[in-house]
């Protein structure tokens, strides 16, 4: 990876980082273990394990935005960040892993109106706010989040 691109936790490489449905210019290399810089596609596995072959070598952002994408592969990937975010490492991976571990709660919610969590829905309202409100995550995440927050609203009356 390139100088401009080191991981340093400022809020403009996080959202680099997180540009998932854009082209985020990273260079090459990893930011998370099996997680590459450049669309965040899952590629080899790191100590978390293999994320779902049906998941190997497509992008986050295509696996979060894509209403085709199915649950087993949205659990698989909420799965493979708890766990990459679990694992010790820059502070800076474990805010990608967890942000893109509620952003596949959040596509469950949206796209299938399913839960793949044992959060209540006050707890998820809660936990996408904070994420929406993070002004490094990208706009079609943050999009994202905000439609499964009004799902959870509806949901927890």
């Amino acid at each position: 990876m390139d100088d401009q691109h080191e991981l340093s936790g400022s809020s403009e490489q996080l959202a680099e980082i997180l540009a998932i449905g854009a082209d985020a210019g990273a260079g090459e290399g990893e930011v998370l273990p099996g997680v590459s810089a450049d669309g965040l596609g899952p590629s080899l596995p790191g100590d978390a394990g293999a994320p779902h072959p049906d998941i190997q070598g497509r992008a986050i952002g295509d696996l979060l935005l894509h209403p085709d994408t199915d649950l087993a592969e949205l659990t698989s990937l909420k799965q493979y960040a708890k766990d990459l975010s679990k694992q010790d490492g820059p502070e800076l991976s474990r805010e990608v892993a967890i942000t893109v571990y509620y952003a596949a709660i959040a596509a469950a919610l949206v796209h299938h109106d399913s839960k793949i969590a044992n959060f209540s829905y006050g707890e998820l309202d809660a936990a996408f706010t904070r994420l929406i409100e993070a002004d490094w995550v990208a706009w079609d995440i943050a999009d994202l989040l905000a439609r499964a927050r009004k799902i959870c609203a509806d949901k927890g009356k």
